[in-house]
This record gives C-alpha cells, structure tokens and sequence, in this order.
C-alpha cells in the first residue's frame, strides 16, 4: 500500500511507525481476559447475528447500505460459559454488532466511522466470532498455536482492514490493535504479549498525547478508554510475567484502571498498585517500602469465599510474590520463607476456585508465578489442574502455561511432576 495520507496530512509511517503485513497474520497472537464495554448492546438478548461486509465497491458513506447481513446462524453468546461471557472477545464481536447493526450510521462516531473504519469493524467481527466457534489448537513447540484455515482466512482479512485504518490514521484502528492483543494473550508463549502494546501506544501517542485528549477521543470512539485500560493491564501483568523491568504505557495511562475495571478483574486497586511498582523496576531502588506493600498485602488476605473475595486474595498472594522473588535473589532467608508462605496460601485460594468463575481467566499471571516458585508436588498438582481447566474452555488460552512451569518443576527436582 502507498503512504496515503491521513486527516492530519501524517503518512502511516508517521502514526508511531506501526502498521500490520502479511508476515505477521499467522502468527499466534493472543490473553483474553474477561472484560465488558458500556457499548449499548443488549445483553438480555445474549446473541450477535453474524453480518458481512457487502460486495458493493461503492466509495461512499457505510450508511448508504453498502454493509448488508449475512446469512450465518446466530451466535448465542448467552449459552457460552460464564468465563467466556466475561471474556473481552465476547466484548468485542458485541460492539462490532452494534456498528453493524446500526448501518454504520451512529452519529456519536461522527466522521470516524469512514468506510475503512466500518469494513475493519465487520473484519473484525467475523475473527472474533471464528476464534468463539471454534479452530485447531494443536501447540507448536515454542508455545504459539496454529489457526484453522477458515480462522487464518479472518485474520489475515481483518489485518488488511487494520492497516488501512491505519493508512488514514483513523482511531478505530486501536480496535483493531485491542482485537490482535487479545489473540496474542491468548495464544503465544505466555507473557509475551508486548508485540501489539507498542503499536497501540504509538496510535495512542498520536491521537491522544495526554489525559484530556484521551478522554475527548473516548466521546467519539465509544469504550476507547476502557480498551486502554485493559492494554495498560496486559502491560503490566505480562512484565510481571516475564521478570522484564519497565512499562510500554505512561504512568498517566495506568490511571485509566478504575473502580470499575478492578472489579470486571477481579483485582484490587492497591495490589496492581505494587504490580506496577515491581515493573518498573522500583524494588531496586527502594526495597523496603516495597516489602512492607508485599507484606501488606498478605495481610490483607481475607476469610471471602465469593467469586472476587478468592480472585482478588489469589492477586495479592501474586504481587508479594513478584516483590518477595527480586529480594529473594539477595539472599535474604526471611524474604524465601515469606515468598514460600505466599506460594503455598496462593494454590490454596487457587484450588478454591471453580473454573466456571468469571474470574477463573484473570489469576493466569498469578499461577504462573506461583508456579515458577512452587515448592511441593501437591502445589504442582493445583497448578497443572488450572491450565488444564483453562485450555478446556470454549475460548482456549495459554497453550503452554503448564508447560513453562512444568519445565521449572523438573529443574528444581519436584518428584512426580510429569
């Protein structure tokens, strides 16, 4: 494609140097985690019709009816489990009905919705609604998963549509990132997951430079700062993942996390308070603070039994242990009783919980580091039946969680792990 220009007079080039190919379209993007927009989609309907973009090469306004629906069976979301329910793919093929559904013709999206913008969406629609019905999931060595063709044929379209988005430099292109960042959580090694984070934050850097401009933008592409949101959760929650120091997104950005959002998560606002802090790197540069949040947080491990009193319990145990682990590494025996303490109370409240929980997808970085520090063979046996139940759902996820932490059981010589 050539470097046409986009509202501003920016080439693509110019929005952050992000733009999408055919080399990357078979890759196994993916972290779905459950997340609901205020969209406007009816939820007591619970079903999204499967609509397709219309043959018509007319160059005009998506409203002039040059989007047509199709013929393809229903998809009753209402009969997914609840985890899948909760999840942000379902979230998304919901808001791409909405646009649909409307012609393309909602005023509140003003000149946004261009015909690039509303063939993107529909592209889109039909991923997310091939990835919930369904597609081999044969893991490769290295932890990615091969797509059906039939899903391959979605993804590669819908990665045509995102760059012509982002040709234009239109702002419903960060759908598109949202949608490739969610099949990247899903599905390649876990915790690596940054691929589409750059991209996202270079659009984001374009078109909204700071909290005033986000916040006009989300007036006019409906959910925007929820979808930062959940980006800046990924963030951080993959950095934690992989032991790496340092954020993509700005500490502005992390402030998008509401009251709201901790709940659809699951996490309490303090304890990604110090995920963030040991992300950034700051248990180098000032220790015990952080270990008083660590401890802080054991602390506030309550006697809940409710779906998020036991989701949130398992996310504190996680965040003292991706403190407790840096300091560990000092030798220091206090900080490895403690670490082994929080490992032990976090595959308790993780046996707990019933896979079928809204919450069940969130605590997937908390088992892994209680994985990566497990200590008995019954902590491995809680631990290998989460990634089983999670690699069982409709939406499957984490190819190889199990496998990471399998490999890290063998090293450390747990007996009967295999």
């Amino acid at each position: 494609m050539g470097s046409r220009s986009n509202r501003k007079g920016v080439s693509r080039r110019s929005v952050g140097s992000f733009s999408f190919d055919g080399s990357s379209s078979f890759f196994g993007f993916g972290l779905d985690v459950g997340f609901n927009f205020g969209f406007g989609f009816n939820s007591a309907s619970g079903s999204v019709a499967n609509y397709r973009q219309g043959e018509s090469t007319k160059t005009s306004t998506p409203s002039d009816g040059s989007i047509v629906k199709g013929e393809s069976p229903v998809l009753e979301l209402r009969h997914l489990p609840a985890a899948d329910q909760n999840s942000f793919i379902t979230s998304l093929v919901a808001f791409c009905q909405h646009i649909i559904s409307s012609d393309g013709s909602t005023t509140d999206h003003s000149h946004y919705l261009s015909v690039e913008a509303v063939r993107l969406i529909s592209k889109l629609h039909d991923l997310m609604k091939a990835r919930i019905e369904g597609r081999s999931t044969a893991p490769l060595a290295g932890g990615e998963v091969w797509d059906s063709i039939d899903a391959a044929r979605h993804r590669l379209a819908a990665l045509i549509g995102l760059n012509e988005a982002l040709e234009v430099g239109n702002p419903f292109a960060f759908l598109g990132i949202a949608a490739f960042a969610v099949l990247e959580v899903c599905d390649s090694p876990f915790g690596e997951w940054q691929r589409h984070l750059h991209g996202a934050k270079s659009l984001l850097d374009y078109h909204c430079p700071d909290p005033s401009a986000l916040e006009q933008l989300s007036h006019t592409v409906t959910g925007l700062t929820e979808i930062v949101a959940r980006l800046v959760w990924w963030d951080t929650l993959g950095a934690i993942a992989r032991g790496s120091k340092g954020l993509i997104f700005d500490d502005w950005h992390r402030k998008t996390l509401d009251h709201r959002i901790f709940q659809l998560v699951g996490c309490s606002a303090d304890t990604f308070d110090l995920f963030s802090r040991v992300a950034k790197g700051e248990v180098a540069t000032d220790s015990l603070s952080c270990c008083v949040m660590a401890v802080e947080q054991l602390a506030r491990i309550d006697s809940g039994e409710s779906a998020w009193s036991l989701s949130a319990n398992v996310n504190r145990c996680a965040s003292a242990i991706a403190m407790l682990a840096q300091v560990e590494d000092t030798g220091d025996g206090h900080a490895h009783r403690a670490l082994d303490s929080a490992v032990e109370r976090a595959c308790q409240l993780i046996s707990r919980m019933t896979p079928s929980s809204i919450y069940y997808i969130h605590v997937a970085v908390s088992a892994y580091l209680a994985g990566m520090h497990a200590a008995s063979t019954h902590q491995c046996e809680i631990l290998r039946a989460y990634w089983h139940h999670c690699n069982h759902t409709v939406v499957q996820r984490y190819p190889d969680g199990l496998a990471k932490c399998e490999e890290r059981w063998r090293a450390r010589g747990l007996a009967g792990v295999c």
